[in-house]
């Protein structure tokens, strides 16, 4: 689908995307305004990883690493292995990252429907995939 309007927000998504340099965004607003969408649409042809994560009283830590391993097997082509703890979880993330020479090390994370009343939190990780190039850190 194309994206209607946001023309200065796609652009700037993509300065920095272009930028050459690690970069971090966050991308804020009232709920249901289309921040995942224009996330999802803009970069899915650079994707490598995509991960929503979501914070709540019935979301345990257990259960959200086992949904960000889950993601990692599914971009790196590699078995589900249990994560202990967000650290081991990292490092095959990193791992992973390593071993695809596609990916460039970009980090986006969006961050919506952080509110008192709900209680709820979500965050998008996207980690874009083009060449890396020796001088970009990891």
């Amino acid at each position: 689908m194309k994206i209607i309007g946001r023309v200065y927000e796609q652009a700037e998504l993509m300065r920095y995307f272009d930028s050459g340099k690690p970069e971090f965004i966050a991308i804020t607003g009232r709920r249901r305004v289309g921040k995942t969408y224009l996330i999802r649409e803009l970069f899915s042809d650079h994707m490598f990883l995509y991960f929503s994560g979501m914070v709540g009283k019935n979301i345990t830590n257990k259960y959200q690493l086992r949904r960000f391993d889950e993601a990692i097997s599914d971009c790196s082509g590699e078995a589900i292995t249990v994560s202990q703890c967000w650290a081991d979880a990292f490092h095959k993330l990193k791992k992973a990252i390593l071993n695809n020479k596609n990916v460039k090390s970009s980090l986006l994370m969006n961050c919506h429907g952080l509110t008192l009343q709900s209680q709820t939190s979500y965050l998008h990780w996207i980690i874009f995939g083009t060449p890396l190039r020796h001088q970009d850190p990891i």
